[in-house]
């Protein structure tokens, strides 16, 4: 079951890296990201936000642009000075140029907010890891409990809250891909939402009896 959980959110996130930039123009792109860098920025500052950039913009350099991707996808350009060559079906050349175009653009900003998103939720580990420490530690501390009092683990509740948690942790890569504008709040909402299962997971893990 939690080999199906898995294999079913790695085919949706791969799907998702070709899709979205499909369905999202790299005006709507640069927009997203012009939009997520003034919120971040009204939380964290504009220094703090500008590192968080500056490390996006590092990784970005040295997996995307080092790497050759992005001459790759670049590539894949059309030139309209191409389709105007083209006497059969002009038009239909064209469009099918300019939205080849827009796909690849919109796919390397896609990429691009990845790392920003991924840089955001490293900023905010810092200030979260601690609350996520404190569930971990709760759920240890309960299983200990209900070993010394001699009482059996709750298997359906484990079950329910393992499955929870799967999905939940899966919940920060759909959001790395996530086409629309995300508020930068996300971070801590999540790790709220996943601290009650991850405790009682945990907690219930195990027999103790």
């Amino acid at each position: 079951m939690v080999k199906t959980h898995v294999k079913l959110w790695i085919i949706l996130l791969f799907l998702a890296i070709f899709i979205v930039p499909a369905i999202l123009s790299p005006e709507m792109a640069e927009a997203r990201l012009r939009s997520e860098y003034e919120s971040s920025a009204a939380i964290f500052g504009v220094a703090r936000v500008d590192t968080i950039t500056a490390r996006a913009n590092a990784v970005y350099d040295v997996t995307v642009g080092a790497s050759g991707i992005d001459k790759l996808i670049q590539t894949g350009y059309v030139k309209k000075s191409d389709t105007r060559n083209m006497m059969i079906a002009k038009n239909a050349n064209e469009t099918a140029s300019s939205f080849t175009n827009n796909y690849l653009k919109s796919m390397l900003l896609q990429i691009y907010g990845v790392f920003f998103r991924g840089s955001l939720m490293l900023q905010w580990l810092v200030y979260v890891g601690f609350f996520l420490f404190a569930a971990i530690v709760d759920g240890v501390m309960q299983r200990r409990i209900k070993k010394d009092l001699i009482q059996m683990n709750a298997p359906i509740q484990f079950a329910v809250s393992f499955h929870i948690v799967i999905a939940i942790i899966f919940t920060p890569l759909a959001y790395l891909l996530l086409p629309g504008a995300v508020t930068p709040w996300f971070m801590p909402i999540w790790t709220l939402v996943i601290a009650l299962p991850l405790s009682k997971a945990i907690a219930n893990a195990a027999k103790t009896g």
